[in-house]
Order: C-alpha cells, then sequence, then structure tokens
C-alpha cells in the first residue's frame, strides 16, 4: 500500500502527463507540415516490407540530412510506418509525444539524483522529489517544445535530448 505521500507524488506525475497530452493533443491530429513532405511522404523507403531485414537498413539511411543521415530518426519512422499501414500524422506525432514523455521523466529523474548529491539526507528526500517533478513539468509544458513534438521531423531533436537525459 502506499503511503499518503507517495500517493502524491504519483497522483501529480499522473496529472502532469495528462496535462501534457491535453496540451499537445489538439495538434496531434493535425496535418504534415513544412519538411514532413519532402523527408517522409516523398520518401518512398519508408513504405516497405518490414519482413525484410535489409529493407529496414535502407529506410534508415533513407535521409540525406546531414553527414550522418539521421539513422536512428529515419529509422523510428520506418517503425512508426511498419506498424500502421503507412505514415499518418496522428501515428507520428503521437511518437513523438512518447518521446517527449519519456525524456520529461528520464529529466525529473536526473534532477532528482542532482538533487539527492546536492542536498542528501532522508529529511529533504520529499523536497528533492517535489523539486524534480517541479523541474520535469517545466520541460514538459515549455511551449518551446511544441514544435519538436508537433512538426514530424523534428523526432531528431527529440531523440537527441532523450539520449542525452
Amino acid at each position: 500500500m502506499l503511503e499518503r505521500s507517495q500517493h502524491q507524488k504519483l497522483l501529480a506525475a499522473v496529472t502532469l502527463t495528462v496535462m501534457v497530452i491535453l496540451v499537445n493533443s489538439a495538434g496531434l491530429a493535425g496535418p504534415w507540415l513544412f519538411d514532413d513532405h519532402s523527408n517522409l511522404l516523398e520518401n518512398s523507403h519508408l513504405e516497405f516490407l518490414p519482413t525484410v531485414a535489409d529493407e529496414w537498413r535502407t529506410a534508415a539511411l533513407s535521409s540525406d540530412s546531414g553527414p550522418l543521415r539521421r539513422p536512428l530518426a529515419m529509422f523510428s519512422f520506418a517503425a512508426n510506418s511498419a506498424l500502421g499501414e503507412g505514415l499518418s500524422p496522428l501515428a507520428v506525432k503521437a511518437t513523438n509525444l512518447g518521446i517527449h514523455l519519456l525524456a520529461g521523466l528520464l529529466l525529473g529523474g536526473l534532477a532528482l539524483a542532482v538533487l539527492r548529491v546536492v542536498a542528501p539526507g532522508t529529511e529533504r528526500e520529499e523536497r528533492n522529489h517535489w523539486i524534480a517533478l517541479l523541474a520535469a513539468a517545466l520541460w514538459l509544458l515549455q511551449p518551446l517544445h511544441v514544435s519538436a513534438v508537433l512538426y514530424a521531423v523534428q523526432r531528431m531533436a527529440q531523440l537527441a535530448a532523450l539520449f542525452m537525459l
């Protein structure tokens, strides 16, 4: 059984998650934007037979952007395509939102780990948890991230933040 303090923190975390989903929900069903067309819709390598391993490699290396060609981002778009019937704006943006939520979780964990070093002690643990949750909330609800979540090809920015955290 969860004690009262743990219950409150869990409720706050769930409430934050729901708020982030609600804030972004209006744009999830929105259309493809700007570079989405040339990088995703016009990329024939993202329509492939998922049972053929070499087609995954081809899809992952199908971008001409940058010297490394965005293989992780393109692989994740290929996974979106394989799991659905091709790419849909809703599925791609929902995946971006999931990546954003995972990054927020990791940021909260990082903040808590730092606080435990900077302000150690069992008497400060409760406060440290609330500060870490606040740090995650500030990250997750930052208006700047709306473009990275709802602009499909910005998944590379989402993945970069995720891997840094």
